[in-house]
């Protein structure tokens, strides 16, 4: 795969399912967090190669001028090869250039910090994300 060849797009509602299989695929799904109505009200980028979904991030809104980074994921076998980078700082250049934020956070998985930290993000406190079915 050449990096070079991978092209960035925003999800449309024909992109549901490539994009849930992906999320499974990393661990990532909840069926409520990761519904078809979540995800369509968020802007979410995708990353495709060769017309195949192999990647996304998404972005949410939080007040007027910042937001949060969302559910990177990259499939398997894609990863190593700079794809989750690529997604990361169209990811932020949509939201400062597009949506106008001057700050973006994300919550990470442990094991995902230093991918993070490489790319210039400061981890500002120790989060316990928390999360309780409502019905």
């Amino acid at each position: 795969m050449d990096i070079t060849d991978i092209t960035f797009r925003l999800y449309t509602d024909s992109d549901y399912e490539p994009v849930k299989l992906n999320l499974i695929e990393s661990g990532q799904f909840d069926s409520i967090w990761d519904s078809k109505e979540n995800i369509k009200d968020m802007c979410t980028l995708l990353a495709v190669y060769d017309d195949d979904i192999i990647g996304s991030i998404s972005l949410s809104k939080y007040g007027e001028k910042t937001g949060q980074l969302l559910r990177l994921n990259v499939k398997k076998k894609n990863q190593n090869n700079g794809v989750g980078t690529k997604l990361i700082n169209e990811g932020v250049r949509i939201a400062k250039d597009e949506m106008g934020w001057l700050e973006a956070g994300l919550l990470s998985m442990p094991y995902k910090t230093k991918f993070y930290e490489k790319r210039g993000w400061n981890n500002q406190h120790e989060f316990v994300w928390m999360n309780k079915k409502l019905n």
